[in-house]
């Protein structure tokens, strides 16, 4: 499904980084994102990391993101309709997951860039970041990246050496 919104109207001013990227000949920014539906009634399933949790929660269904398993059929029979977009732009495609095809943004012809952050949480001895992608390090930053730990939230970030440590791209 394609969309585009238009950066100059107020509702839109609370996406971050709209000003900065590409608009049509209408001045409009475009995107796309995956969009699945089934029957009568309609029930806008919010997905959760690209994964639709509808199946699960109203049918029963062993896994949400196929349409081919809708568990025990509750929604389809009482005809509603299942809508599904994609919403997350940093998700990694596979496993049915709906993700979505954001712009760029963009300073004159070139992205953005700047420092970035990405945190992972280890609990249970499972790392929570599953299908989650992030934004591609540039030569500078892959050469500058730093690595911390800490025991808790809250407490002090501890710097691992850099030569400790190697940053594998997917």
């Amino acid at each position: 499904m394609f969309f585009e919104i238009d950066p100059a109207l107020a509702v839109n001013q609370r996406i971050r980084d709209l000003q900065y990227a590409h608009v049509n000949q209408r001045g409009r920014v475009e995107f796309s994102a995956d969009l699945d539906k089934a029957r009568e009634s309609a029930l806008y399933d919010i997905n959760n990391r690209g994964n639709k949790v509808a199946f699960r929660l109203f049918n029963d269904a062993s896994s949400g993101n196929s349409l081919n398993d809708p568990g025990n059929g509750f929604l389809l029979r009482h005809g509603w309709i299942l809508v599904w977009s994609g919403w997350d732009g940093e998700l990694l495609p596979g496993s049915g997951r709906m993700q979505l095809d954001a712009p760029v943004a963009r300073s004159s012809d070139s992205p953005i860039t700047g420092p970035m952050r990405y945190e992972i949480y280890v609990s249970d001895d499972e790392v929570n970041r599953v299908n989650h992608g992030a934004y591609l390090p540039t030569e500078r930053g892959l050469q500058e990246t730093t690595l911390t730990w800490q025991l808790r939230l809250g407490d002090v970030r501890v710097p691992i050496p850099r030569d400790q440590f190697h940053l594998h791209i997917l």
